[in-house]
């Protein structure tokens, strides 16, 4: 399975260059996932594609840890920002202290 992921990833090598943060990437990802494949063609490709092995793989997972931790971390703050938005814009009503604005479960009183 991955290799044939690996093969999708690098038919489209040149559109996933292209992107330039997470959401271009996902967007990407989604039109790729759209695409046709010839399930044939595509798993003799990815037995012509570059093997990767566990090393390899290993020096890449290092490489880009950082920054992708560091996107998570964007997205994290923003969310809060965002959250906490929202809850200025509502007078203060809705959420928590932790910015969770997830629906609170009712009090039943019997």
């Amino acid at each position: 399975m991955f290799r044939v992921a690996a093969a999708i990833l690098k038919k489209n090598e040149e559109q996933l260059l292209q992107c330039n943060n997470m959401m271009d990437l996902i967007t990407m990802l989604q039109n790729v996932s759209r695409k046709e494949f010839d399930a044939d063609s595509l798993i003799l490709y990815s037995y012509e594609v570059a093997v990767f092995n566990r090393d390899r793989i290993e020096k890449m997972r290092q490489f880009h840890r950082e920054e992708i931790n560091s996107e998570i971390e964007n997205v994290k703050k923003r969310r809060i920002a965002f959250l906490s938005d929202v809850r200025n814009r509502s007078g203060g009503k809705g959420g928590n202290r932790d910015g969770d604005m997830t629906a609170k479960a009712p009090v039943v009183h019997q």
